[in-house]
């Protein structure tokens, strides 16, 4: 029983801290990518920074979400089998069979989140290398007004639009399926801490 309980815990913990790592990095590159637009080079830069910190490890973490959704569906049909063991009050099965229900229900939002981002989240590793290009241009210059010959933020903003623009609708895509695919996740993530809270009483 408690090796169960420890391994739910464990898996479901690594399972959505993968999620925080992969939403994480999207959102810097959306931040950056917003600010890139504009051709703002003191604000960009920065930005960019951030972002291109947070791509790899948010990268790595899509590719991992199917694995350790995997390894939390095993560890919640352990669970699930352990409201069998025996000395456990009515009380008590109860609640862990809840529990197992409200987490098979979160391992299959993952499992599907996890599908998606292994195919989606390229599409993000492919702005942030955009975005690096587009600033290493501005600061090497290539974005001035030929007029004044300084650095002009609507050549540049125009330049990042070019550059990205190939890459928008495979953005678009991703972007839907992330915010779909989190929208389920934190619903079903409030039913499973709820049941979780519920059995950590009941066996208390």
């Amino acid at each position: 029983m408690t090796e169960a309980r420890e391994r739910f815990e464990v898996t479901r913990t690594s399972a959505l801290a993968g999620v925080a790592s992969v939403t994480g990095a999207a959102a810097a590159l959306d931040a950056a990518d917003a600010v890139a637009v504009t051709g703002s080079l003191d604000r960009g830069r920065p930005a960019v920074q951030v972002a291109a910190d947070k791509t790899a490890p948010g990268a790595a973490a899509a590719r991992g979400l199917t694995g350790q959704a995997a390894a939390y569906t095993a560890a919640v049909a352990r669970l699930a089998s352990a409201a069998a063991t025996p000395g456990l009050t009515s009380l008590q099965r109860q609640a862990l069979r809840a529990l197992a229900a409200a987490a098979e229900a979160e391992a299959a939002t993952l499992r599907t989140l996890g599908a998606s981002q292994a195919s989606g989240f390229p599409a993000y590793s492919s702005l942030q290398q955009a975005q690096a290009l587009w600033l290493s241009r501005a600061l090497e210059g290539d974005y001035a007004d030929q007029r004044t010959l300084g650095y002009s933020a609507a050549v540049s903003g125009a330049a990042y639009t070019v550059l990205t623009h190939p890459l928008r609708s495979a953005l678009g895509r991703e972007r839907d399926g992330l915010a779909a695919g989190t929208r389920s996740l934190q619903d079903a993530r409030t039913a499973t801490s709820t049941a979780l809270s519920a059995a950590q009483v009941a066996l208390a």
